[in-house]
Protein backbone atom coordinates (compact mmCIF):
# COMPACT_ATOMS: atom_id res chain seq x y z
CA UNK A 1 0.00 0.00 0.00
CA UNK A 2 2.85 2.38 0.90
CA UNK A 3 4.86 1.40 -2.15
CA UNK A 4 1.31 2.11 -4.10
CA UNK A 5 0.99 6.08 -2.67
CA UNK A 6 4.80 6.69 -3.02
CA UNK A 7 4.54 5.70 -7.12
CA UNK A 8 1.26 7.87 -7.42
CA UNK A 9 2.93 10.68 -5.47
CA UNK A 10 5.81 10.94 -8.02
CA UNK A 11 3.05 10.48 -11.28
CA UNK A 12 1.82 13.86 -9.92
CA UNK A 13 4.90 15.71 -9.16
CA UNK A 14 6.32 14.94 -12.55
CA UNK A 15 4.22 16.96 -14.16
CA UNK A 16 4.20 19.59 -12.12
CA UNK A 17 7.93 19.47 -12.18
CA UNK A 18 8.13 19.32 -16.42
CA UNK A 19 5.66 22.13 -16.61
CA UNK A 20 7.84 24.49 -14.86
CA UNK A 21 10.90 23.26 -16.69
CA UNK A 22 8.71 23.85 -19.83
CA UNK A 23 8.03 27.42 -19.04
CA UNK A 24 11.44 28.21 -17.43
CA UNK A 25 13.13 27.22 -21.08
CA UNK A 26 10.19 29.37 -22.94
CA UNK A 27 11.41 32.12 -20.75
CA UNK A 28 14.86 31.59 -21.61
CA UNK A 29 14.22 31.11 -25.19
CA UNK A 30 12.54 34.67 -24.83
CA UNK A 31 15.02 36.52 -22.79
CA UNK A 32 17.85 35.25 -25.33
CA UNK A 33 15.55 36.58 -28.22
CA UNK A 34 14.85 40.28 -26.47
CA UNK A 35 18.99 40.19 -25.68
CA UNK A 36 19.71 39.81 -29.11
CA UNK A 37 17.21 42.14 -30.44
CA UNK A 38 18.75 44.46 -28.15
CA UNK A 39 22.02 44.43 -30.22
CA UNK A 40 23.64 43.21 -26.65
CA UNK A 41 25.80 40.68 -25.95
CA UNK A 42 25.70 38.28 -22.69
CA UNK A 43 28.94 39.52 -21.11
CA UNK A 44 27.38 43.55 -21.64
CA UNK A 45 23.98 42.43 -20.12
CA UNK A 46 26.39 40.87 -17.27
CA UNK A 47 28.04 44.05 -16.97
CA UNK A 48 25.24 46.12 -16.52
CA UNK A 49 23.47 44.13 -13.76
CA UNK A 50 26.40 43.71 -11.93
CA UNK A 51 26.18 39.87 -12.25
CA UNK A 52 28.37 36.98 -14.11
CA UNK A 53 28.13 36.11 -17.84
CA UNK A 54 27.54 32.65 -16.56
CA UNK A 55 24.35 33.97 -14.38
CA UNK A 56 22.92 35.31 -17.61
CA UNK A 57 23.75 32.68 -19.87
CA UNK A 58 21.94 29.75 -17.13
CA UNK A 59 19.09 32.44 -17.54
CA UNK A 60 18.77 31.57 -21.01
CA UNK A 61 18.95 27.98 -20.76
CA UNK A 62 16.79 27.50 -17.96
CA UNK A 63 19.48 26.18 -15.60
CA UNK A 64 18.68 28.75 -13.28
CA UNK A 65 15.42 30.52 -12.27
CA UNK A 66 15.12 34.23 -12.63
CA UNK A 67 13.80 36.73 -9.84
CA UNK A 68 11.26 39.29 -10.08
CA UNK A 69 14.15 42.07 -9.48
CA UNK A 70 15.99 40.77 -12.47
CA UNK A 71 13.31 39.92 -14.82
CA UNK A 72 12.03 43.65 -14.28
CA UNK A 73 15.62 44.92 -14.89
CA UNK A 74 16.21 42.85 -17.79
CA UNK A 75 13.24 44.08 -19.44
CA UNK A 76 14.44 47.66 -18.92
CA UNK A 77 17.68 46.84 -20.54
CA UNK A 78 16.14 45.11 -23.68
CA UNK A 79 13.51 47.22 -23.94
CA UNK A 80 10.30 45.36 -23.71
CA UNK A 81 7.75 44.22 -21.71
CA UNK A 82 7.62 41.79 -18.06
CA UNK A 83 4.62 40.12 -19.55
CA UNK A 84 6.70 39.45 -23.05
CA UNK A 85 9.49 37.45 -20.74
CA UNK A 86 6.44 35.48 -18.73
CA UNK A 87 4.19 34.89 -21.62
CA UNK A 88 5.32 35.65 -24.94
CA UNK A 89 2.98 38.27 -25.40
CA UNK A 90 4.44 41.13 -27.61
CA UNK A 91 0.99 42.78 -27.92
CA UNK A 92 -1.76 42.65 -30.83
CA UNK A 93 -3.58 44.39 -33.27
CA UNK A 94 -6.51 44.12 -35.36
CA UNK A 95 -6.44 41.11 -37.84
CA UNK A 96 -3.21 39.70 -35.93
CA UNK A 97 -0.39 39.74 -33.97
CA UNK A 98 2.32 42.29 -33.98
CA UNK A 99 6.06 41.13 -35.57
CA UNK A 100 8.24 43.07 -32.71
CA UNK A 101 8.59 43.09 -29.39
CA UNK A 102 6.39 45.72 -27.65
CA UNK A 103 9.04 48.36 -26.66
CA UNK A 104 8.80 50.57 -23.47
CA UNK A 105 9.67 53.80 -22.90
CA UNK A 106 13.86 53.36 -21.83
CA UNK A 107 16.54 51.08 -23.11
CA UNK A 108 20.49 50.61 -22.35
CA UNK A 109 22.24 51.96 -25.16
CA UNK A 110 26.20 52.34 -26.30
CA UNK A 111 27.95 55.01 -25.01
CA UNK A 112 30.30 56.20 -27.91
CA UNK A 113 33.91 57.78 -26.87
CA UNK A 114 34.52 61.14 -28.95
CA UNK A 115 37.67 59.36 -31.04
CA UNK A 116 35.27 56.24 -32.11
CA UNK A 117 32.35 58.06 -33.55
CA UNK A 118 33.38 58.41 -36.95
CA UNK A 119 34.46 54.93 -36.75
CA UNK A 120 31.41 53.40 -35.29
CA UNK A 121 29.29 55.52 -38.23
CA UNK A 122 31.01 53.90 -40.77
CA UNK A 123 31.03 50.43 -39.27
CA UNK A 124 34.88 50.45 -38.15
CA UNK A 125 33.27 49.97 -34.46
CA UNK A 126 30.26 47.20 -33.97
CA UNK A 127 27.66 48.25 -31.38
CA UNK A 128 29.03 44.52 -29.71
CA UNK A 129 32.26 46.02 -29.27
CA UNK A 130 31.17 49.55 -27.36
CA UNK A 131 31.73 48.02 -23.91
CA UNK A 132 30.26 51.50 -21.83
CA UNK A 133 26.16 51.43 -22.16
CA UNK A 134 24.09 53.82 -20.05
CA UNK A 135 19.83 54.06 -19.75
CA UNK A 136 18.03 56.21 -21.85
CA UNK A 137 14.83 57.21 -20.44
CA UNK A 138 13.40 58.32 -23.82
CA UNK A 139 11.62 56.94 -26.10
CA UNK A 140 14.29 55.09 -28.81
CA UNK A 141 15.09 52.37 -30.92
CA UNK A 142 17.72 49.95 -30.72
CA UNK A 143 20.06 51.68 -33.07
CA UNK A 144 20.24 54.29 -30.64
CA UNK A 145 23.68 56.04 -29.25
CA UNK A 146 24.79 58.13 -26.37
CA UNK A 147 27.66 60.65 -26.83
CA UNK A 148 29.38 63.58 -24.49
CA UNK A 149 29.28 66.83 -26.32
CA UNK A 150 32.47 67.97 -27.49
CA UNK A 151 31.83 72.08 -28.22
CA UNK A 152 30.40 74.36 -26.92
CA UNK A 153 27.83 75.23 -29.84
CA UNK A 154 24.47 74.92 -28.34
CA UNK A 155 24.89 76.82 -25.37
CA UNK A 156 23.04 79.37 -26.35
CA UNK A 157 18.82 79.93 -25.99
CA UNK A 158 16.32 78.57 -23.70
CA UNK A 159 17.68 75.41 -24.01
CA UNK A 160 21.87 75.14 -23.13
CA UNK A 161 23.67 71.65 -24.23
CA UNK A 162 26.69 72.82 -23.59
CA UNK A 163 30.40 70.71 -23.63
CA UNK A 164 30.53 67.71 -21.55
CA UNK A 165 26.88 67.02 -21.42
CA UNK A 166 25.47 63.59 -22.35
CA UNK A 167 22.83 63.35 -25.38
CA UNK A 168 21.35 60.54 -27.01
CA UNK A 169 20.84 60.21 -30.70
CA UNK A 170 18.70 57.98 -32.68
CA UNK A 171 19.16 56.92 -36.42
CA UNK A 172 15.53 55.98 -36.67
CA UNK A 173 14.22 59.47 -35.93
CA UNK A 174 14.68 61.88 -38.52
CA UNK A 175 14.86 65.53 -37.91
CA UNK A 176 12.42 68.58 -38.36
CA UNK A 177 13.63 72.06 -38.88
CA UNK A 178 15.21 73.21 -35.63
CA UNK A 179 15.98 69.88 -33.90
CA UNK A 180 19.42 69.18 -33.26
CA UNK A 181 21.09 65.99 -34.43
CA UNK A 182 24.77 64.85 -35.19
CA UNK A 183 26.29 63.86 -38.56
CA UNK A 184 29.33 63.33 -39.17
CA UNK A 185 32.21 63.77 -42.59
CA UNK A 186 33.88 60.59 -43.04
CA UNK A 187 36.57 62.54 -45.17
CA UNK A 188 37.81 65.14 -43.08
CA UNK A 189 36.95 63.62 -39.87
CA UNK A 190 34.61 66.34 -38.58
CA UNK A 191 31.44 65.90 -36.22
CA UNK A 192 29.07 68.43 -36.21
CA UNK A 193 26.12 68.19 -33.29
CA UNK A 194 23.59 71.42 -34.43
CA UNK A 195 20.17 72.22 -35.24
CA UNK A 196 18.68 71.43 -38.94
CA UNK A 197 17.97 74.14 -40.97
CA UNK A 198 16.14 72.88 -44.40
CA UNK A 199 17.09 74.77 -47.31
CA UNK A 200 13.73 75.78 -49.55
CA UNK A 201 12.09 72.60 -49.90
CA UNK A 202 14.69 70.06 -50.35
CA UNK A 203 14.44 66.47 -48.67
CA UNK A 204 15.37 66.43 -45.24
CA UNK A 205 19.13 65.05 -44.93
CA UNK A 206 19.68 65.68 -48.41
CA UNK A 207 22.57 67.91 -49.53
CA UNK A 208 22.71 70.46 -50.10
CA UNK A 209 21.52 71.99 -46.41
CA UNK A 210 22.38 73.95 -43.38
CA UNK A 211 23.28 73.70 -39.96
CA UNK A 212 22.93 76.33 -36.80
CA UNK A 213 24.30 77.04 -33.43
CA UNK A 214 22.25 79.03 -30.67
CA UNK A 215 25.54 81.13 -30.42
CA UNK A 216 25.84 84.12 -32.20
CA UNK A 217 29.26 83.68 -33.01
CA UNK A 218 29.06 80.53 -34.97
CA UNK A 219 28.39 81.34 -38.25
CA UNK A 220 26.15 78.20 -40.00
CA UNK A 221 27.66 75.12 -41.39
CA UNK A 222 26.75 74.30 -45.23
CA UNK A 223 26.70 70.72 -46.11
CA UNK A 224 27.14 70.91 -49.71
CA UNK A 225 25.66 68.81 -52.32
CA UNK A 226 28.72 66.28 -52.86
CA UNK A 227 29.90 65.91 -49.19
CA UNK A 228 29.66 62.54 -48.59
CA UNK A 229 28.53 62.77 -44.71
CA UNK A 230 26.98 59.98 -42.15
CA UNK A 231 23.89 61.00 -40.17
CA UNK A 232 24.33 59.63 -37.01
CA UNK A 233 20.60 60.73 -35.23
CA UNK A 234 18.68 63.51 -34.38
CA UNK A 235 18.59 64.15 -30.29
CA UNK A 236 15.97 62.43 -28.20
CA UNK A 237 17.58 62.91 -24.51
CA UNK A 238 19.41 65.23 -23.30
CA UNK A 239 21.76 64.70 -19.63
CA UNK A 240 22.92 68.10 -18.36
CA UNK A 241 25.89 67.38 -16.27
CA UNK A 242 25.85 69.23 -12.40
CA UNK A 243 28.71 71.72 -12.01
CA UNK A 244 30.59 72.57 -9.10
Amino acid sequence: MKNNITAIGKRLRDPRKNSMQNELIAIGKRLKEARKQADMTQQQVARVLGLSKQSICHYELARAELSITDMSRLAVIYGCSIDYILTGNRGSKEGGSVGKLKVTRGRFVPKIRYDDIIKFAIGDVAPEEVQERRQCYADCSNKAISVEIFDNAMDGGRHPIMQGDVITIDPAVQPDPGDCFLIGVPKSGDLFFRRYKASGLTKKLTAPFKLSADNPGYDDIEIAADTEFVFLGTLVEHVRLIRR
